[in-house]
């Protein structure tokens, strides 16, 4: 029994709906997806898969065009840290969203082609830097992992 069909291109088989690769990275497609697993799986089993398609696709992808190829653990634990201590649940496309600026981050600190932007703390409220402290926090394995420092620019 197929349930759907995933990849690039659309082999346009009427009886079986065509999921396209490139939309695993917009969050209206994974209700379509949901909905076709559901009588195969309970919401805790659907959750899980979510997730782990979210980890493994985004990482595969962002992987694929950086040349740091060990990030995935310390990725997943820097959005864990953050998400507790934010007493958060991240969505899938922010979650994607911060993938790949860590992933990239970590290439340009391991690399030593930072990003240069002139940025003024002075201006930074309060609120502000208890969320960048937070960041920060969430970061320190990538730090640990890398030997790498890394700059506020880079956190904010």
């Amino acid at each position: 029994e197929i349930l759907f069909i995933c990849g690039t291109l659309n082999p346009n088989v009427t009886s079986v709906p065509f999921i396209g690769l490139d939309s695993f990275l917009n969050t209206s497609e994974l209700s379509k997806i949901a909905s076709i697993l559901y009588s195969y799986m309970n919401k805790t089993e659907l959750i899980q898969f979510q997730e782990n398609l979210l980890l493994n696709f985004s990482m595969q992808n962002v992987v694929g065009y950086l040349t740091i190829l060990d990030a995935q653990n310390v990725i997943n634990t820097a959005l864990a840290v953050l998400q507790k201590k934010l007493h958060i649940k991240m969505d899938f496309s922010t979650s994607i969203g911060l993938i790949i600026h860590i992933s990239c981050m970590i290439e340009r600190l391991v690399t030593h082609t930072a990003v240069e932007a002139e940025i003024d703390f002075k201006d930074i409220n309060d609120n502000q830097k208890h969320y960048l402290s937070i960041i920060l926090e969430s970061l320190k394995s990538i730090s640990y992992t890398y030997g790498v420092k890394i700059p506020m620019n880079e956190a904010l």
